[in-house]
């Protein structure tokens, strides 16, 4: 497991966040907090995502807590990836990516890239 990014702040203070699709196949986690400027993470070329809440995440999850990181391949991975060869779409650079928060959700992205900024 690769650490892409880390919180600045513990998620436990957070006053919100929110998932955004903003265009085709990008999607936007904003986390704030109230004081500091939000977060803004930036999963694009998304084929797949999920959200876990609160009990059902898994202890495995919490190794994503405040960070982002880029598993090793997975069975949905590679189930992604096989829906898309058997469509003849590409698979090349899609990566199995985790965002854990204080107490869930957990965010999971099936993605080509990732950036994070930080928003006034």
């Amino acid at each position: 497991m690769e650490i892409l990014w880390k919180m600045p702040t513990c998620s436990s203070g957070r006053s919100h966040d929110q998932l955004r699709q903003l265009g085709r196949r990008e999607v936007e986690v904003s986390v704030h907090d109230g004081e500091q400027p939000s977060e803004r993470l930036l999963f694009g070329g998304v084929e797949s995502f999920r959200v876990t809440y609160h009990h059902s995440c898994t202890p495995e999850m919490g190794a994503a807590y405040d960070r982002v990181v880029e598993l090793p391949r997975t069975a949905w991975l590679e189930e992604v990836c096989q829906e898309l060869q058997s469509s003849g779409d590409p698979t090349e650079g899609l990566r199995h990516l985790r965002f854990y928060l204080d107490d869930g959700p957990c965010y999971e992205f099936i993605c080509r890239t990732f950036r994070a900024e930080v928003s006034e």
